[in-house]
Order: structure tokens, then C-alpha cells, then sequence
């Protein structure tokens, strides 16, 4: 194994110290002087992407790849991450797509996969991919939700349910989940279940303002103002985030007219 150079251990140095202008100056005359190898550019990828210099990120990671990367899998998954950060869906589903051909089971990868092909308005592919993750792993309750909230907004609110209802066996004591079942619920008219839910969630945790939010709307979509009215103004006190939001939240139309809404949103 050859001596590192000088460069090379400025470099190291660099990335210890946590200076990461230095370390670019130097990866970049690692680059001119074709002294670079794998690591420099994951590295430098995963720097860069992580201040959200996409470009500059997928050009280090495309740039590891050119050394027979044993990592390929990684790296097409990181590019495509940086696509999908800038929005450019076709580019991530290409290098997702090439990420899975190497590790079919890449669960971050098939994560990934079924959001930038639900941007790509590819529904039933997208649903097809959250379902196969959640036989990969059947366990993961945070997994569970963002699942489940996501195939829902696919058009796939019954099977969300029965998500959610599965996660609960695992962890029956999450608020969240009880919460987010009540929205579901209530986007089904069943307001019974929905409130039941909701209530639930508030039981477990009485200090988290989007579960108060969450059954105002669902109060107000029954037209009990007063009940609604008395939830946002617990979410507001709770997070008064949450005022700006209500103004525009067409569930909370109905409350409008009812000055006590203005008087918490102000």
C-alpha cells in the first residue's frame, strides 16, 4: 500500500478538524491531480450533500462510482437522493432503480422508490413498493405511520387503516397512531370512530398541539363549533404555529363566521 501523500493527509486532517472549506480545497487539487479514490469522493459526497450542495454532491458521488465501487448500491441511492431533494423525480427513479438492481432489499432505497414514484403520479407502483417495505420489515411502528399516512394520500385510506390497526398490536400506547387514525376516519364520515380515536390519542398525551388540532378539525367537520373552537385554542396555546395554519385550513372554514376563531387566530 503506497504512502499517503501530503495532500492526502491535509485532507484527513481537515475532515477530523470538521473544516470542511479546507477539505474542499484540497479534495478539489486531489481531483486536478488525479490522486483521489473512493472514500475521498463519498466523503465528500455525503459533505456536500449535507449542506444541501446538490450538484456538487452528485458529482463526488458519480466520481466514486468510477473506482468499481463495491458500494454502487450506496451511491446510486445518494445520487438519488440528491435528485429527489431538487425535485428532479425521473433522474431519482433512474438511480433508485439502479441502486435496487444491485440490493433488492435496500429498505431506504425502496423507501425512497415509492415516494419519488408517488411525485411521479405512478400510484399503484408506488403502493406496490410501501407494501413490500412493510413485509421487509413488519415491526417498525415509525415505519408503520409514514407508511400508512402515505398510501393514504394515494387513494388507499382503507388500507392505511388496517396499517395503522397492525402497528397498534405492536405498540398500543402510541398517540400518534391513534391520532392519525381519526383523520383517516373522519375522511371516511365516520366521525363515531374518528372522535374515539382522537380522544384516545389525548388520554396518552394531553401536551401535543397537533393531536388537539386534529380533533378540532374533526369537530368542526360535524359542525360542533364550540368543541372545535375549544380544541384549536388548546393546539394554538399548545403551538401558536398552528394560528397561521388554521386561517387557511379549509376544514376549519365553517368556524369563520364565529368571531371567537378570529379573536385565537389574531
Amino acid at each position: 500500500m503506497s504512502q499517503p501523500t501530503l495532500a492526502q493527509i491535509l485532507w484527513q486532517k481537515a475532515i477530523e478538524d470538521n473544516n470542511f472549506e479546507q477539505a474542499q480545497k484540497i479534495y478539489q487539487h486531489l481531483q486536478n491531480t488525479a490522486s483521489l479514490d473512493e472514500d475521498y469522493c463519498s466523503v465528500m459526497g455525503l459533505w456536500y450533500l449535507q449542506r444541501q450542495e446538490y450538484p456538487q454532491a452528485i458529482n463526488a458521488f458519480k466520481e466514486a462510482l468510477n473506482f468499481n465501487s463495491s458500494m454502487e448500491d450506496e451511491l446510486y441511492y445518494q445520487i438519488a437522493l440528491c435528485y429527489f431533494e431538487t425535485a428532479q423525480f425521473q433522474e431519482a427513479e433512474y438511480y433508485l432503480s439502479k441502486s435496487l438492481s444491485c440490493d433488492p432489499q435496500f429498505a431506504d432505497a425502496i423507501y425512497l422508490y415509492a415516494e419519488t414514484l408517488a411525485h411521479l403520479d405512478k400510484k399503484e407502483q408506488a403502493v406496490s413498493h410501501y407494501k413490500y417495505l412493510l413485509k421487509l420489515i413488519p415491526d417498525d411502528v415509525q415505519l408503520c405511520i409514514n407508511i400508512a399516512a402515505s398510501i393514504s394520500q394515494l387513494g388507499h385510506q382503507d388500507e392505511a387503516i388496517e396499517i395503522y390497526h397492525r402497528a397498534l398490536m405492536l405498540d398500543e400506547d402510541n398517540y400518534y397512531l391513534f391520532s392519525n387514525l381519526g383523520v383517516e376516519y373522519a375522511e371516511l364520515g365516520d366521525f363515531a370512530d374518528a372522535l374515539y380515536c382522537h380522544q384516545r390519542a389525548l388520554e396518552l398525551n394531553n401536551f401535543c398541539a397537533d393531536l388537539w388540532y386534529n380533533l378540532a378539525c374533526t369537530y368542526a367537520q360535524i359542525k360542533n363549533e364550540e368543541q372545535a373552537l375549544d380544541a384549536l385554542e388548546k393546539a394554538i396555546n399548545l403551538d401558536e404555529g398552528n394560528k397561521e395554519y388554521a386561517m387557511y385550513d379549509e376544514e376549519l372554514n365553517i368556524l369563520h363566521a364565529n368571531g371567537r376563531f378570529w379573536k385565537l387566530v389574531e
